[in-house]
């Protein structure tokens, strides 16, 4: 954000709480924490507050900011994003996720039904299987559909 946009946020603070102001240690202060940030997020925040029960007073600087991504995190691609996969605790990058993420829940479904029926099935093997493989395994412990059939009187 540019210092210009930095005013022309103040001033629209000011527009709502007459009594507000920043001397020039704190503008300068506001220009320098916001100049990491993109304008229409930071309005869009504004405006929210504005809209919030806290607006009875002026938004703070930090509330402005807060849960927003700068200008340098929105431009990363979600290959420089890395994640834990929550159910085997492996790191990956973001892109990557999705798809690990579905082949992991397969196969922690495969192990609990492995251990039900008594087998022996370790992550390790079924982690280094295709998906053919795992796919043919899935359908092997896919619970039975029951088909409820009506019992003559």
């Amino acid at each position: 954000m540019e210092i210009s946009q930095v005013k022309q946020l103040v001033s629209k603070i000011k527009a709502y709480y007459y009594y507000f102001s920043l001397e020039k240690e704190s503008m300068n202060e506001w220009a320098n924490k916001l100049k990491a940030y993109d304008f229409e997020d930071v309005s869009r925040k504004l405006d929210e507050h504005l809209k919030s029960e806290d607006s009875k007073e002026p938004p703070k600087l930090h509330y402005l900011v807060r849960n927003l991504l700068t200008i340098e995190e929105k431009l990363k691609s979600k290959d420089d994003y890395i994640v834990n996969c929550n159910l085997c605790g492996r790191s990956m990058s973001l892109k990557e996720y999705d798809s690990h993420y579905d082949k992991c829940l397969s196969i922690e479904y495969l192990l609990h039904q492995g251990k039900e029926k008594g087998e022996n099935i370790t992550r390790e093997d079924l982690e280094n299987c295709r998906a053919d493989v795992l796919n043919r395994l899935y359908e092997k412990y896919k619970p039975q559909e029951t088909v409820f059939k009506p019992q003559k009187i």
